[in-house]
C-alpha cells in the first residue's frame, strides 16, 4: 500500500482513498434505493459535515482546535465532452514530439490509424491520401472525450467504405447491428461461434490510451 504527499502538502494513501470510495458507493446507493437517484454534491458534503460537527474527535487528529461549521467543495465548470462522429479524425501525442492520426470508423471503438506522424498537427488535407491501418482491437474513446487526443477535422466514409469487425467474445461471436451513441454495437448481439469463427476472428479487447500509444510508436517507427 502506498502513501504519498498531495503539492499541498497533505499526506493520503491507498488504502484510505479505497475506503473513501467504498463509503461514497455506500451513501449513493441509500439515496439510490430510497429516492431513485444518485445524491447531489451538496447533500454529500452536508452528510459529512453533520457527522463531523459532533463526532469530529473519532476521526480526526487535530480536532480539538477546530469548530466545524460546514464542508464545501471548490468546483468549476467542467468542459462540454465533444459529441464524435464516424469520420473524426483525431491526433495522438506520442510523447516525443511527434502526433500520430487516427479516424473514427462507424463501429464504436474501431479505428484506422494512418501511417504517417509528424511534429505538428496535421489537417485532413494532407492525411486523406495516406494510407491508414487498422487497429487489431477496440479502443477506449476516454481520451478523445477528455481531449486528450484531440479532433482535427472529419473525413465521412463513404458508402460500403467500411466493413464491420467482428469478436469472440467467451466463445460467442460479437455481430449486432445496434447502434451506440451513433455507432454500431456489435455487441449488441452475440450468437454461437463456428469453428472457423473461432479459429480465425479477434478476441474482444478493449485497449487503453498507454497500450494503444506504445502500439503507434512500434508500428509507425
Amino acid at each position: 500500500m502506498g502513501w504519498w504527499e498531495t503539492e499541498d502538502g497533505v499526506l493520503v494513501g491507498d488504502g484510505p482513498l479505497d475506503e473513501c470510495e467504498e463509503l461514497l458507493e455506500r451513501v449513493s446507493s441509500e439515496y439510490s434505493d430510497e429516492y431513485g437517484r444518485k445524491p447531489t454534491l451538496r447533500e454529500l458534503l452536508t452528510c459529512f459535515a453533520l457527522v463531523l460537527r459532533h463526532q469530529a474527535d473519532n476521526f480526526v487528529a487535530d480536532a480539538d482546535e477546530i469548530l466545524i461549521t460546514d464542508v464545501v467543495a471548490r468546483t468549476k465548470k467542467r468542459p462540454r465532452k465533444p459529441r464524435l462522429r464516424p469520420g473524426d479524425v483525431f491526433s495522438v501525442p506520442l510523447g516525443t514530439g511527434e502526433f500520430a492520426f487516427g479516424r473514427l470508423t462507424p463501429q464504436d471503438g474501431v479505428v484506422d490509424f494512418f501511417t504517417i506522424k509528424s511534429r505538428v498537427r496535421l489537417g485532413t488535407s494532407k492525411l486523406k491520401a495516406v494510407k491508414t491501418l487498422r487497429f487489431p482491437g477496440a479502443i477506449a474513446l476516454s481520451p478523445l472525450l477528455e481531449r486528450r487526443w484531440k479532433i482535427v477535422g472529419h473525413l465521412p466514409y463513404a458508402d460500403n467504405e467500411f466493413q464491420v469487425q467482428r469478436f469472440k467474445m467467451a466463445g460467442l461471436v460479437a455481430c449486432g447491428d445496434g447502434l451506440l451513441d451513433g455507432f454500431i454495437d456489435v455487441s449488441s448481439r452475440l450468437e454461437p461461434a463456428t469453428a472457423a469463427e473461432l479459429a480465425s476472428l479477434p478476441e474482444f479487447a478493449l485497449w487503453g490510451e498507454e497500450l494503444v500509444e506504445e502500439w503507434l510508436k512500434e508500428r509507425l517507427r
